[in-house]
């Protein structure tokens, strides 16, 4: 009997050791900028933060953004993904809507709107930020889809929503990528 128990903690601490050893090896692949979360039976490399041109977070049409994903062998999250995301995140920002108009795809408008998403973060370092964005998100062939500004109850203000046509944006859209590790 205590050669069984024995062998079966032994067990228990080897694939303990064993899981611990292959998520070093997936974390090992994520880019720089990129987080490992395990989601649905898969390990995901998640980007940070959203899609940034020279220090702002700049948004982009649909196919911009799947230009860019398509490039780097990435992909844009889906809604499950994005409250995912929110959940894991160190670092819940408030979203902080502007006011609507002409002006609100303007780079000023992008600009002021990042300054103040960098005020609400002080400085921090964050392995992960969320909840400062609208997401763009998979599923628009001809309008971009969009989803998320998660206030800190972990509700969106933003339901799913395609009405603007897939070369729109505005200040509060963010693109973040993901790609899906192979295991």
């Amino acid at each position: 009997m205590r050669f069984v128990t024995l062998l079966c903690l032994v067990l228990i601490i080897l694939i303990g050791s064993c899981a611990k050893l292959q998520e070093q090896k997936h974390r090992d692949f994520c880019e720089t900028g990129f987080s490992l979360l395990f989601y649905k039976d898969n390990h995901f490399c998640v980007s940070n933060d959203y899609y940034k041109k020279n220090k702002i977070r700049m948004p982009l049409g649909y196919w911009d953004a799947i230009k860019i994903a398509k490039k780097n062998g990435w992909s844009l999250p889906d809604k499950d993904m994005v409250n995912f995301i929110w959940s894991k995140s160190d670092c819940k920002l408030d979203p902080i809507p502007m006011k609507p108009g002409p002006k609100m795809v303007s780079f000023k408008y992008i600009k002021r709107h990042n300054d103040m998403i960098e005020e609400q973060l002080q400085g921090r370092r964050c392995k992960l930020i969320a909840g400062h964005k609208k997401d763009v998100i998979s599923g628009g062939d001809d309008y971009v889809t969009i989803y998320g500004w998660h206030r800190k109850n972990g509700r969106p203000i933003q339901p799913v929503y395609s009405g603007h046509e897939a070369n729109y944006y505005d200040y509060s859209h963010g693109i973040r990528f993901i790609y899906r590790l192979e295991t």
